[in-house]
């Protein structure tokens, strides 16, 4: 089992690394106001700084910054992020790898209601719940970042 989680790792990573030669489109959010408003403690805009960096529009992304971010709109109860944190954790990007703390988050995405995580924490192994959970990490950033 190792060694498929490492593919995998692998995997995400290589697509973490490539998104940004994709470029930035017309509407990008402007990190300083949006940063601004989740350092007054605003839980979708500390989702929004996180999927900033998680997807890597206009900046470089950054796993960990973006883990740091979306935590904290989690502990704040934003369904959304905790999904991603779930994700995160599950395939060890920003954050250390764990099956029992990608657990703990998508269950409390579930109790905060996301069909998703339900799905997600359905599956039998720890390589098939990642692999899911990095399907829908990307939708849900995108999904935070539409979110006013």
């Amino acid at each position: 089992m190792g060694e498929i989680m490492n593919k995998i790792k692998s995997f995400v990573l290589v697509v973490f690394l490539l998104v940004p030669v994709f470029g930035w489109s017309a509407g990008q959010p402007d990190l300083a106001v949006i940063k601004n408003t989740a350092d007054q403690g605003d839980a979708l805009a500390q989702a929004q700084v996180g999927a900033i960096y998680y997807l890597g529009k206009g900046v470089m992304q950054d796993p960990a910054i973006a883990a740091r971010w979306l935590k904290k709109a989690a502990d704040q109860g934003l369904v959304e992020a905790a999904v991603m944190m779930g994700a995160l954790s599950d395939v060890g990007l920003g954050v250390p790898p764990s099956a029992s703390d990608a657990r703990a988050w998508y269950q409390k995405a579930v109790a905060l209601g996301s069909e998703p995580a339900k799905g997600v924490l359905g599956y039998y192994t720890d390589v098939e719940r990642a692999m899911k959970a990095m399907g829908i990490a990307k939708q849900y950033a995108n999904l935070i970042l539409r979110k006013k």
